[in-house]
């Protein structure tokens, strides 16, 4: 690419010059998209896109670009080189639908940086007219969540009032756990948790139950735990949070400092932030951060 933008300088004013400026395009849409990129380090290939950045293709074609390079440097935890690029897709690039599905991405990206202020910034920057439902509600529980990363525990609540998807109660589980609002926080995790089929349970339904188990203890609620002892006790007992969900549910006390560290344990079982690394919106590729 460098050699033929070489050779397009030095013969701008002779016939075929343009075939030379095509063949350019054509090798930087390779090279990003046909996987030549993905056998370098994400900085080398972020390098190769700034030197050649005039060649991102306009519309989709380039959003795929951008997406996919940007869905590398987030799996390598570059997030300030992510952001850098998805402001530029906002400022220089994107307009309407486009320009709203870039700023959930970016808001994302800042959100797992811890930057709520700016992922705020983010959303209210792209915003537009008429923005479709689908993407619509992704990117107000994207706000909710920095509203409540911000403390506004109250305010972020009040927003996903009418809200009860799957993702709004996984958010909502999320920020009452950690403002320690336990019955509250039980009552959305059992909603979340109810329709588990007991005989079936992935890594991420044994980790709501233990999320559930951990708030009903907290809440002295044993009825709560009597149930799901019998409900899920045989299921939780192959799956690989077995130790701590028995120990959380046992009929005999746990000595304090034995609860507190189950209870930490559970803990990191992040439930406000699950929803973020289950979905990506009108990117055109999938999510690098399954």
């Amino acid at each position: 690419m460098d050699a033929l933008r070489r050779a397009v300088v030095q013969f701008k004013n002779i016939e075929g010059a343009e075939a030379l400026t095509q063949e350019m395009t054509r090798l930087f849409k390779g090279f990003h998209l046909d996987g030549v990129a993905d056998s370098l380090p994400p900085v080398a290939a972020l390098s190769v896109y700034q030197e050649f950045r005039e060649l991102t293709p306009p519309g989709k074609e380039g959003d795929r670009v951008i997406n996919k390079l940007v869905d590398r440097l987030v799996m390598a935890d570059l997030l300030e080189e992510a952001v850098e690029l998805m402001n530029y897709q906002i400022k220089f690039r994107a307009s309407g639908e486009r320009k709203a599905a870039a700023g959930a991405r970016l808001a994302q990206i800042l959100l797992m940086d811890r930057n709520p202020e700016n992922a705020i910034k983010a959303l209210h920057k792209s915003r537009i007219r008429k923005i479709p439902e689908k993407l619509a509600a992704w990117r107000r529980l994207l706000e909710v969540q920095a509203v409540a990363e911000l403390g506004k525990t109250t305010e972020a609540l009040k927003m996903l009032a009418k809200d009860f998807s799957l993702d709004a109660d996984k958010l909502r589980a999320g920020i009452l756990w950690r403002a320690k609002r336990w019955p509250e926080a039980a009552r959305v995790l059992a909603r979340l948790t109810g329709g588990l089929d007991a005989e079936n349970l992935d890594d991420d339904a044994a980790a709501l139950l233990l999320k559930r188990a951990v708030a009903l203890a907290l809440n002295n609620d044993t009825e709560g735990l009597e149930f799901l002892r019998d409900r899920f006790g045989a299921a939780m007992s192959k799956s690989k949070r077995a130790a701590e969900f028995h120990a959380m549910i046992g009929k005999k006390a746990l000595e304090t400092e034995d609860f507190a560290l189950l209870a930490r344990r559970a803990g990191e079982l992040d439930i406000f932030t699950s929803f973020l690394k289950r979905r990506q919106v009108a990117t055109g590729t999938k999510s690098a951060i399954n």
